[in-house]
């Protein structure tokens, strides 16, 4: 491709974050409900999922079909709703996200259909 545009974004504070949690299940929680969110833009403006690592969610505009020359403004502006995401997101769980970069330790665990409720964790930011 002639022009790609990727985008990384990790969580601010994410080791700290999750050694203060309970339950790996309550880590997998949160991830998973950023990240569908995420996923929802992806299919929006028609990116390319490349991977997620830990806390780490990574897309490109190179896409299965070819498209005109907006590959970088449809990176853009799934950044741009992307924090909108997580702005709703921290509403609805009472935290603060930001913007930063960097590398982090992943956390996993297993899902289950009786999960208590953890109690809230401090404030997310996306890097």
């Amino acid at each position: 491709h002639e022009s790609a545009t990727t985008l990384f974004a990790d969580i601010v504070g994410f080791t700290k974050l999750t050694s203060q949690m309970n339950n790996p299940q309550h880590v997998v929680r949160m991830l998973n409900e950023l990240f569908s969110m995420f996923d929802e833009l992806v299919d929006k403006y028609d990116l390319n999922k490349i991977k997620t690592i830990g806390d780490c969610y990574m897309v490109s505009s190179v896409p299965l079909v070819q498209h005109d020359e907006n590959d970088c403004s449809r990176v853009c502006y799934f950044a741009l709703d992307m924090l909108k995401a997580i702005h709703r997101y921290n509403e609805r769980r009472q935290r603060r996200m930001r913007r930063r970069s960097s590398g982090s330790a992943a956390a996993a665990g297993t899902m289950s259909s009786t999960t208590t409720t953890p109690p809230p964790p401090p404030p997310l930011s996306l890097r």
